[in-house]
């Protein structure tokens, strides 16, 4: 007698998935199967920040660095000081106000950059409360069978996951969102 879908589901784990028997069964195992925390926390200290953030943290350290020179340039050599080092500081001055102009260009066209990237882009750094079905729908679509037909895949893939925090997203948008598909969190623990 053959198994029904809820206790072939009950057979899987997160890191063990049952296969795929059908839409329903499919999508019923990764909106249930319980994510161990040891996979969330992999999955959070996985999860590489994009360029979005990349750049808001370049754009830190170069305003840091303009705010530096902009303070040192305020240091004007004093009257006590021989005329040689007062050319060598002239010199070192003329060298700091190139390079604070460098810096001013380069954070003009950082936030440029991240101007046009609007909140809704996707840009974001996964937190606790989504990472649970995050890391559901992450399963979802890695785990999809390759030869499913387009319109299975299209509903499978459409399938809505609650973030937690008042959002739904489709499985394709969220892997897409937080570029989970690239992570190794889905694996088993060694050790």
């Amino acid at each position: 007698m053959p198994m029904n879908d809820e206790d072939f589901n009950a057979q899987g784990t997160f890191y063990f998935p049952v296969g795929f028997r059908n839409e329903t069964q499919y999508i019923a195992f990764w909106v249930a199967v319980v994510v161990p925390d040891s996979a969330l926390a992999a999955l959070l200290n996985e999860q590489v920040p994009h360029e979005h953030a990349n750049n808001r943290k370049l754009l830190d350290m170069k305003r840091s660095s303009a705010r530096s020179t902009r303070r040192s340039l305020l240091q004007t050599p004093g009257a006590a000081h021989s005329e040689e080092i007062k050319r060598v500081l002239q010199d070192l001055q003329s060298k700091q106000q190139a390079r604070l102009r460098e810096l001013e260009i380069e954070i003009q066209k950082l936030e440029q950059e991240l101007a046009k990237l609007g909140p809704g882009d996707p840009e974001e750094i996964l937190s606790p409360v989504p990472a649970r079905p995050v890391a559901r729908a992450t399963g979802l679509v890695a785990y999809l069978p390759a030869g499913l037909d387009g319109a299975s895949r299209d509903r499978i893939l459409g399938r809505e996951f609650e973030l937690g925090d008042g959002r739904w997203m489709s499985a394709r948008d969220i892997v897409d969102r937080f570029e989970t598909l690239e992570l190794s969190f889905l694996r088993a623990p060694r050790g």
